[in-house]
């Protein structure tokens, strides 16, 4: 890796109930002025200490930090295109030519 990747929680859904069929799903997202929860029609701040991460979650959603925000900076990955994949350094990538690679 060229620099560390470091993630921010900016959201979580979560899911109250036994199964994921039944029961009730709400959200939490990180704002400039704190965490709000999302719950239908209701939206409401959260306390500073309420926790976020839990059991409940169903999906977190992370960003990248540094990662610029306009989409035309943002490479797309795709295997023609292997250095635009930030997790991935000194790789032989001569299987996506089918071509092999000297030794």
């Amino acid at each position: 890796q060229k620099e560390p990747l470091l993630y921010d929680l900016v959201a979580v859904v979560d899911h109250l109930g036994s199964h994921v069929d039944t029961g009730h799903y709400t959200a939490s997202c990180r704002r400039p002025d704190g965490w709000w929860r999302f719950d239908d029609s209701r939206v409401a701040p959260l306390a500073g200490d309420a926790p976020v991460v839990g059991r409940q979650n169903y999906v977190l959603f992370l960003e990248r930090r540094c990662a610029p925000t306009e989409p035309r900076a943002i490479e797309q990955q795709r295997a023609s295109e292997p250095h635009a994949w930030p997790h991935v350094i000194d790789v032989d990538w001569s299987f996506l030519t089918g071509s092999m690679s000297e030794g």
